[in-house]
């Protein structure tokens, strides 16, 4: 009996501490950080907070963790509670997160945001400067490349670069408005719906990675793509620092050849 009594609590903690460090609770705990901290705008006066938005688009749906209405116009703000060290440019695809000795590409999140906005910005008919992304890192994920003043590192930051808006945008009859607008789009918040834009975002995901490994294929079966030093293939590669795309050899860091990315015909 007493080895069942130790052994109960012990699978009880183990369980709790998995399911606490979940990446879909770790989520959620920095949405409500960020939603907490954007409702001293709500407080002071027009602004109006909408918090985890399903929206539809002609290919499925997407979710917006966050959108600030406020004088200053419609900030479509990405969570991202994370750890360690993030390299990632504008234009990359993919970011890298280090923590301690591993290393983890998660999708870069201005352009997952990108798609938020623009989904947005359909809908209200809103023009370019009425409307803005944001990306904000809230846990104690620290910045290793430069990075867009639209990526904020604390939820201080990103009350400063809100407040930081000009507040003549929109009126507060415009604000309620766009409110009500995206509360009657937005679709009933739930499992089926959850789980149909997970679906949805697992099927582009895919897509995305057969795109990817078919043009790296049709490129290492081109002459043109061959390395001068070795006859690898040359792949596209971009680096950490952003910058221009350029061709690197395959067998690199065993080869360094580079050459400059052919133009588009």
């Amino acid at each position: 009996m007493e080895p069942l009594l130790i052994f109960v609590p012990t699978a009880f903690v183990l369980v709790l501490l998995l399911v606490l460090r979940s990446p879909r609770l770790k989520g959620a705990r920095g949405e409500m950080r960020v939603n907490a901290a954007l409702s001293r705008f709500t407080r002071r006066g027009e602004a109006r907070l909408l918090q985890d938005l399903t929206l539809p688009t002609p290919a499925g749906s997407t979710q917006i963790d966050h959108i600030l209405i406020t004088g200053g116009g419609v900030f479509v703000i990405e969570t991202k509670n994370m750890s360690g060290w993030i390299f990632g440019g504008a234009t990359q695809a993919q970011w890298t997160q280090v923590l301690y000795r591993r290393k983890q590409r998660f999708q870069n999140p201005i352009r997952q945001n990108y798609k938020h906005i623009k989904t947005v910005q359909e809908l209200l008919l809103l023009p370019d400067g009425q409307i803005r992304g944001v990306v904000a890192f809230v846990g104690a994920a620290r910045p290793k490349t430069r990075m867009p003043e639209d990526v904020v590192w604390s939820l201080r930051a990103l009350c400063r670069l809100i407040e930081a808006q000009v507040s003549d945008q929109l009126t507060g009859a415009e604000i309620l408005a766009i409110e009500e607008k995206l509360q009657a789009a937005s679709l009933e918040k739930g499992r089926d719906t959850r789980r149909a834009h997970i679906r949805h975002v697992k099927t582009h995901v895919k897509t995305n990675v057969k795109t990817h490994a078919k043009t790296h294929a049709n490129s290492r079966a081109s002459p043109q793509h061959r390395c001068p030093r070795c006859g690898a293939a040359m792949i596209e590669r971009r680096r950490k620092s952003g910058g221009a795309a350029f061709l690197g050899c395959a067998r690199f860091p065993k080869c360094r050849a580079t050459k400059p990315l052919p133009p588009h015909p």
